[in-house]
């Protein structure tokens, strides 16, 4: 541990503490999670980010089908709004609904996406709006204890994985490793293609869950990149003339960035923070870097979700040019992994 890790120790076992303690009195039932008869899905992490939880919302909406009619329920990060707001009534922008939410509700059509701040007064709300829904999957939320989900997805990063973090300010745990034990599924996120039995054996040997719990590995798989203005689009395996100007505002773009590097000619990297709101001075800045990189053959990639706030933001003069990718996720045992997300819908 570093001098500057030994320094902020004391306000790690603090926060800790504070954690603990409001934990206990939630398992002793001093402060009381609230049921609901509705299935609810829980998607969320020990860590501050950077886990693939985006994704993962997707994959499920997708298991569940245009059938389920599933609704999606997210705090609507960095939103400029407040309050419970149902997508299909706002103004359908970036800033109404914060971009995970606004992401969804465009590219998943047949989902119901809602944000509110208070998981329990929007749950009451989407119980009496969405009767006809299968089931509400909380993007978010596991530290978020006055709603008990009747599942709960616990996602931990092959590369940061819980075991080997710490609490906040010294590492990225909300809350101590143990809050592992609320979870039903857990999914070992971000995994590289060819993961080694050994290296498994390992992780669930480190992971110690209880008897009951569900343990999954997934990846993320890339898509086919796609113009943010047109029908253009452009094969991975189509990049190797290529030089990218790669701009991202997410918690973790080394995987992408790593991907690209092994299809592209080169890529430039320009990094903003985890959900950063772009601004017009930025779009100059991103076009301007554009403008200066040597190239017969160049583009602009950035995220679906970034994409949202990046148009919101004014980007317009390298349409031609300006791509997203799309991120998906396989799962090892993903027909066991649908069976046990349908099994628990179509039992409430």
């Amino acid at each position: 541990m570093n001098f500057l890790r030994w320094f902020l120790l004391p306000f790690s076992l603090i926060y800790g503490t504070i954690v603990a303690i409001r934990n206990f009195l939630f398992k002793i039932g001093i402060l009381r999670s609230q049921k609901f008869s509705m299935p609810i899905i829980l998607v969320g992490n020990l860590s501050t980010g950077g886990t693939g939880k985006t994704p993962m919302v997707r994959k499920i909406t997708e298991l569940l089908g245009e059938s389920c009619a599933p609704v999606i329920l997210s705090r609507g990060y960095k939103r400029k709004t407040s309050g419970l707001i149902f997508a299909s009534e706002s103004k359908e922008t970036v800033e109404d609904l914060g971009d995970e939410p606004s992401m969804y509700h465009h590219s998943i059509p047949y989902s119901n996406v809602v944000v509110c701040e208070d998981r329990a007064f929007a749950l009451k709300a989407i119980e009496k709006k969405y009767m006809n829904s299968c089931a509400v999957i909380m993007d978010d939320g596991y530290q978020h204890r006055s709603v008990d989900p009747g599942m709960k997805i616990l996602l931990t990063s092959f590369d940061n994985l819980y075991f080997k973090d710490h609490l906040l300010p010294v590492g990225s745990l909300r809350e101590s490793r143990s809050g592992v034990a609320r979870a039903n599924i857990v999914v070992v996120t971000k995994c590289p293609e060819l993961l080694h039995e050994n290296a498994k054996v390992d992780i669930i040997r480190n992971l110690n869950l209880s008897d009951g719990q569900l343990l999954f590995f997934s990846r993320i798989k890339y898509g086919t990149l796609r113009n943010g203005f047109n029908d253009l689009n452009i094969p991975l395996h189509n990049l190797n003339e290529h030089t990218i100007l790669l701009v991202t505002g997410i918690a973790d773009p080394k995987p992408l960035e790593k991907e690209l590097v092994s299809r592209a000619g080169k890529v430039k990297l320009m990094k903003f923070a985890d959900h950063h709101q772009f601004s017009k001075s930025d779009v100059g800045r991103i076009e301007l870097g554009f403008s200066s990189i040597e190239s017969d053959k160049k583009i602009i990639v950035t995220t679906e979700k970034d994409l949202q706030r990046l148009v919101g933001a004014g980007i317009k003069n390298v349409t031609d040019d300006f791509y997203f990718i799309p991120i998906n996720v396989s799962i090892d045992d993903e027909s066991g992994f649908a069976k046990t997300i349908n099994n628990y819908v179509g039992n409430h």
